[in-house]
């Protein structure tokens, strides 16, 4: 595989884990808006906060797991084969 292609795939996997993390914020805090909003709506509604909010949780958690594991094979790669190896330059 090419350096460049190498790279990509690992700077690939840690941007997924930011989007897992910001996705699963989103959620926390929309659960959190629902939650304090049902008074009116009843029961069902603080379970399905609850259950946004596990969901949440639990992106967050990938995300960052994601994120941990993409930067140590960047880490590694990088020692391997230098820090520039797989970078793209602009063409001027």
């Amino acid at each position: 595989m090419l350096l460049a292609t190498e790279r990509m795939k690992l700077e690939r996997a840690r941007n997924s884990g930011w989007l897992l993390v910001f996705i699963g914020a989103i959620y926390i805090v929309v659960a959190t808006i629902f939650g304090l909003q049902s008074g009116s709506r009843g029961e069902w509604a603080v379970v399905v906060a609850i259950g946004v909010g596990v969901v949440a949780v639990c992106l967050i958690v990938f995300g960052v797991t994601r994120i941990v594991a993409g930067r140590a094979a960047l880490r590694r790669f990088e020692d391997e084969h230098g820090v520039d190896a797989g970078k793209q330059r602009p063409v001027t």
